[in-house]
């Protein structure tokens, strides 16, 4: 009962996402100013050069600007939440919005306590957890084990553990919230000089986890050489029919909006074969910017273009990053021409 009516009494806290909130708001205040929106993980935040794009669009005369909505480790509600916001905002120039895959997100403890995850809380984010969990191409038991994360998290925020440790410690939390507020302060000068895309290694001297995955790749780099050599894509063991609706779903609400849609599927070789399945459940009627097809833009499978096994490195990006350009100004720029867009 005690519960009950502390979650009763406890005001709804205010949703605030950290560094995609204030993305967020850079937007809404921007609103004329991009037509071209990437919403997804770290692997567009990291990887989508937003200027190496809008060059290659102006070099074919077509200025349509880009802005990088990407936020590390972005979940299906998250996505769900930030996307319905950026619909919301009133009198946008939005043209085409492209998707990055969420990521299942929960995957330790001390990340279902943080802050960010109890943002989200309630039956209704819940349930959209389970469906991503569920639809993920993953082997089961991964699936259990991020639903017990997922159960922890949701029950240390319906107990209000954290909010009730932060009134009594907070002296705690401060240092925390300090290095976050740094690193959103750092970050907002970009939103406008690069349209909120942030090099992995600008950051690595702060970031003392990339600086780990950074130097575990850098003595494993014959390895990975090996694993981008590999040209297995027999059918992935793992199908796609219950994921591809997910994306489908999300599709649909911008597409309501008059709003083209997008699919970016990022270069990651050990997702080779899943993001195929991916790909071909969508179907042909989806815009698919698919890098993770070595077939498709074949330089970047060089380790030398990478930063760690899961993302490109500042030249990696910037060359991914020019095709995508060159591949809108031949699609989304001429459908537009006669609109007077641009």
């Amino acid at each position: 009962m005690m519960v009950i009516a502390i979650n009763l009494l406890r005001p709804t806290p205010k949703i605030d996402l950290g560094l995609a909130t204030a993305k967020l708001l850079f937007l809404k205040t921007h609103p004329q100013d991009y037509q071209i929106i990437f919403l997804g993980s770290s692997r567009t935040h990291r990887m989508i050069d937003s200027k190496a794009i809008e060059g290659q669009l102006l070099d074919k005369g077509c200025t349509l600007r880009v802005f990088n909505m990407g936020f590390a480790n972005l979940t299906l509600e998250e996505s769900d939440y930030l996307l319905e916001e950026i619909l919301s905002i009133p009198d946008h120039n939005f043209q085409l919005i492209i998707l990055d895959e969420p990521l299942t997100g929960l995957q330790y403890l001390d990340q279902a306590r943080s802050k960010r995850t109890q943002m989200l809380r309630g039956f209704k984010y819940l349930t959209r957890r389970f469906e991503n969990i569920y639809s993920y191409q993953e082997p089961l038991s991964k699936k259990i084990y991020r639903t017990g994360v997922a159960l922890y998290g949701f029950a240390y925020g319906i107990l209000n553990i954290g909010a009730m440790s932060e009134k009594l410690f907070p002296e705690t939390y401060l240092s925390t919230r300090q290095e976050e507020d740094v690193l959103i302060d750092r970050e907002q000068k970009t939103f406008s000089s690069l349209g909120g895309f942030k090099i992995l290694e600008d950051t690595l001297d702060q970031d003392e986890r990339a600086q780990r995955v950074h130097t575990n790749f850098l003595a494993q780099k014959e390895e990975f050489e090996t694993l981008l050599k590999r040209r297995d894509m027999s059918p992935s063991p793992f199908p796609a029919h219950k994921r591809a609706p997910l994306l489908k779903e999300q599709f649909k609400k911008i597409q309501a909006h008059h709003i083209t849609t997008g699919f970016y599927v990022a270069p990651l070789p050990h997702r080779r074969r899943e993001n195929k399945a991916l790909v071909e459940a969508l179907g042909i009627e989806t815009f698919v910017l698919n890098y993770n097809d070595p077939m498709r833009f074949p330089i970047i499978w060089q380790s030398k273009y990478w930063f760690d096994p899961y993302h490109l490195n500042r030249e990696g990006a910037r060359l991914m990053s020019q095709d995508i350009g060159r591949t809108l100004s031949k699609t989304v720029c001429l459908r537009y021409a006669h609109r007077g867009v641009f």
